[in-house]
């Protein structure tokens, strides 16, 4: 009994932080959020006026499409401030000058400064892009006024742990001058996709930033009234857990059409009723329309409208109603008096009907108790402790529990050469997955190679042969398993994997480049000691290519691989070849560089077209160490002189850098071209064709 105590704390306290426990606790969540959602009430002053197919439907009939001109959105505004509304947030982004004219630009941005009051959208990134710094110290400038007005925002950055945002998305310089306050409209969904939470905002450059909702709050001067203690909502990741008010459409939506026509009528002393149904109300404009894309999957609904979940963060804000998560001492001391309870029926009673009565009555119990801390706003955990009366009963089974876990082992033995711990963690729980079929799904494909490996062979014995290969794909193996990658197999010197399968990554595509430039540098390391060895330097070859393809088990009943099939799995084999053409090691697709951006110091090398394939690809080079910026500014600039056709001016360019095989061929090309009188070339002339693989 106590042993099993001991147990049980220890598997509460580890699981929590588990993959798989988290997949099925969210869903747990998922399924009982929906049952409180139901008999939840929205905030009647919370509204939304929406962008709808209705409104695009209207308006178009008289040639105004998508995107709308500017000026329909004074309207709205000048509405608002007439009925009295508390505030106003644009879920709308306005980063762009007005298709239409500049002017309408600054007639909404003297609108969004002198009409009620109002939160333009900003678009916040933890990934490094260029921003604009004169409009980036604006922003600064304008929320250093913000902070004065606003206790939220003025304390943000005195809260541990939130968002440090690189680069910022940023409205029109009109809008930006204009605006009483910005809201950020990014937001990160949970592991599996889903959004579940929510985090006040980030600071970027040391200018603290809102998410939307708060920054719409933080104009009414209740704000500072309310304003810190949201702090105690926050997880150890410092987000918010939501709390969904009533089901899906609970708040009241008008399409924007309609509230342009209200304005309208009260213009022409008409319809007073629309201006009270909008007095003291939190308003969000946003887009609802299904092709305009604003929809994200929630626990309510798959395509869940995104203007109406940050209605529902406004909501929990004004009403303290966000969930708290229980702490890990809660959840163990409540896994152990569940655990404790079951084992007493399991240990002390030979009964099986009594066991299994007893146990079904226990985890009765255990959902009363998780759904009464639920209505009183509490996370306390479902699963382990749903896990650990399972366990509970299996002590009466030891032949059963034995036989499964020796199942397990072989599982574990069987698999830990080809695919990470947690991989394995994921067929011990669904076995079933060993059985032949396939799925399609997004993967990043690796594909690594020697160079000259045909001559290396026969330049040594096979004893030799076999240890060094031995030693090479042992290290490099390690390599993919540490990011989390799937061995399919060994080709000779050759190394295949893929990342994405059957474990779920949503950073995959970063994980294998990392991978590729972590095999480079662990080889530098190597190549000494294989040179003294065995005589030999290895060089590397890698291609990797992120796209859809179908994995899984394919072969026999009784033979079988876990492997992936699909074009985007040739592209990464072909680039693989091609780093042989340019002198390069590492070669990514430009489907995997939009993934991982500048994770690393990167190069674009040109669209390549390779064999098979008529489209050409565009290719980029994680550098390697001894590469300088200023080296990689010199053959970007003479790149882009030759894209723009401009090839003699590029050639002198590629010159400077003479000692770079990739500027090189540049370099040759163009020089062929003027010894061989090419006439004026065309846009098609800039792709390189690989004549074999």
């Amino acid at each position: 009994m106590v042993a099993l105590m001991i147990l049980t704390a220890l598997f509460s306290h580890t699981a929590e932080s588990g993959k798989w426990f988290n997949q099925f606790e969210q869903r747990a969540w998922d399924w009982r959020l929906r049952w409180l959602a139901e008999r939840e009430a929205p905030d009647p002053k919370i509204k939304i006026v929406v962008v709808d197919q209705s409104s695009l439907d209207y308006y178009a009939e008289d040639g105004i499409t998508w995107p709308w001109p500017r000026s329909l959105y004074i309207p709205v505004l000048e509405f608002l401030k007439a009925a009295g509304a508390r505030g106003v947030a644009f879920d709308i982004l306005f980063t762009e000058s007005s298709v239409h004219t500049v002017h309408e630009d600054e007639q909404l941005a003297h609108a969004l400064g002198n009409t009620a009051p109002s939160v333009s959208a900003v678009v916040m990134s933890k990934i490094a892009r260029p921003t604009n710094e004169d409009k980036l110290k604006l922003f600064a400038d304008r929320q250093g006024n913000a902070r004065q007005n606003s206790a939220l925002l003025d304390s943000l950055e005195r809260i541990p742990g939130l968002p440090r945002y690189k680069s910022a998305t940023l409205p029109v310089e009109q809008i930006l001058k204009e605006s009483l306050a910005f809201g950020n409209v990014s937001a990160d969904p949970d592991s599996d996709g889903v959004y579940r939470h929510y985090t006040l905002g980030g600071l970027i450059k040391g200018s603290p930033i809102l998410n939307l909702p708060f920054a719409l709050h933080s104009l009414a001067p209740e704000s500072r009234r309310v304003v810190l203690d949201v702090e105690r909502f926050l997880d150890d990741e410092r987000r918010l857990t939501v709390r969904f008010q009533g089901g899906e459409g609970a708040y009241e939506t008008v399409p924007i059409a309609d509230v342009i026509g209200y304005y309208k009528e009260m213009l022409e002393g008409k319809n007073p009723r629309a201006l009270e149904e909008f007095r003291d109300s939190w308003v969000f404009v946003g887009v609802g329309a299904p092709g305009l894309l604003d929809l994200r999957p929630t626990p309510l609904a798959e395509k869940y409208k995104g203007v109406e979940y940050i209605a529902t963060v406004l909501d929990n804000f004004i009403h303290g109603d966000f969930i708290i998560k229980t702490n890990s001492l809660t959840n163990v001391l409540y896994g152990l008096i569940a655990v404790s309870l079951a084992a007493t029926a399991v240990l002390f009673s030979s009964r099986l009907s009594f066991q299994v009565l007893y146990s079904a009555a226990m985890f009765l119990a255990l959902l009363v108790v998780n759904f009464s801390f639920l209505s009183a706003g509490y996370w306390l955990p479902l699963i382990v402790p749903s896990i650990c009366l399972v366990v509970s009963l299996l002590i009466a089974f030891i032949f059963q529990y034995e036989l499964e876990g020796r199942q397990h082992k072989f599982i574990r033995d069987a698999f830990s050469h080809y695919v990470s711990p947690d991989v394995i963690d994921q067929i011990v729980v669904n076995p079933e997955s060993l059985a032949l079929g396939g799925e399609r799904r997004i993967v990043t494909a690796f594909f690594s190679d020697l160079e000259g490996f045909t001559a290396l062979s026969e330049a040594l014995d096979p004893k030799q042969l076999v240890q060094l290969l031995n030693e090479y794909l042992t290290e490099m193996t390690d390599i993919i398993l540490e990011f989390g990658g799937t061995l399919d197999k060994y080709e000779g010197d050759a190394i295949i994997a893929f990342w994405n399968a059957p474990l779920a990554l949503s950073d995959h595509a970063e994980r294998a480049v990392r991978a590729a430039i972590a095999s480079r540098h662990v080889l530098e390391s190597m190549r000494p000691r294989i040179q003294e060895r065995y005589n030999v330097d290895l060089r590397l070859r890698l291609g990797i290519n992120t796209g859809l393809v179908t994995v899984g088990n394919f072969g026999s009943r009784n033979r079988f691989d876990y492997t992936m099939i699909g074009d985007a799995v040739n592209l990464a084999s072909r680039i693989e070849g091609v780093n042989k053409f340019f002198q390069t090691d590492i070669l990514i697709s430009e489907y995997t560089y939009q993934e991982v951006g500048e994770i690393a110091p990167m190069r674009e090398v040109g669209d390549v077209r390779v064999v098979g394939k008529q489209e050409a690809v565009r290719l980029y080079e994680p550098l390697p160490d001894n590469y300088s910026e200023e080296h990689r500014n010199q053959y970007h600039k003479a790149l882009k002189l030759f894209k723009k056709l401009d090839w003699r001016q590029a050639l002198q360019e590629f010159q400077e850098v003479a000692d770079d095989p990739v500027a090189r061929k540049y370099q040759g090309r163009i020089e062929q071209w003027i010894a061989t009188g090419a006439p004026e070339l065309v846009q098609g002339d800039v792709v390189w064709n690989m004549d074999n693989k």
